[in-house]
């Protein structure tokens, strides 16, 4: 099957490509090796760090001893080839690492855009998230589902939703209503005034 002119066994090699060399990157990192990682980096790369600033390749060698890879772990990867050579691969990343002797945070959704330069795959941008931890006492999915049960349940849930429907049926009507005032005041400042 092709889909905008890549077929599923180019998304398929692509894919297992990609991911492999993600992994030997991860285990480069690992054992301190920067030639390899930078290796595979473009050289117009970049970096959304899960601090929020941007990073490129000079930032990646600037702070590359001060950042110890244990291990890490990735899992619920979403991956799509846009084009032959252009692709991206986002995943849950568990790690074990420090940055200047201090704990990395430890879940991230990392996300990965992938050129094809000759016959390698090298990153070109790339998205950390930090997963911000469920604190000590603080509820989480399951907690909460049971506590907004004890709490009324389906009929507080149909309240919610009930609310959040009217919101946006206001806000709906609200747009509408400013978008003909703002046509409105347009047309009179244009058509009426010339008359």
């Amino acid at each position: 099957m092709f889909v905008g002119g890549v077929s599923s066994r180019d998304e398929s090699a692509a894919q297992k490509q990609i991911s492999g060399t993600l992994h030997q990157m991860y285990e480069a990192e690992k054992r301190k090796d920067l030639n390899f990682v930078l290796s595979h980096l473009s050289d117009d790369f970049a970096e959304v760090g899960g601090d929020g600033k941007l990073y490129h390749r000079s930032d990646i060698e600037a702070g590359w001893s001060d950042v110890r890879l244990k291990d890490y772990k990735l899992s619920d990867c979403i991956f799509k080839l846009m084009t032959r050579d252009a692709a991206y691969l986002s995943c849950m990343m568990e790690v074990d690492a420090t940055y200047k002797g201090q704990p990395f945070p430890q879940h991230f959704r990392v996300t990965t855009v992938w050129t094809q330069r000759k016959d390698a795959w090298l990153i070109r941008f790339e998205q950390g998230t930090i997963i911000p931890e469920q604190k000590q006492g603080q509820p989480g999915k399951a907690e909460l589902a049971a506590l907004r049960a004890e709490q009324g349940g389906e009929a507080t849930h149909r309240r919610d939703n009930a609310v959040k429907s009217w919101l946006a049926r206001w806000s709906q009507w609200v747009d509408a209503t400013l978008a003909r005032s703002l046509l409105l005041g347009v047309y009179e400042a244009n058509f009426v005034r010339e008359r």
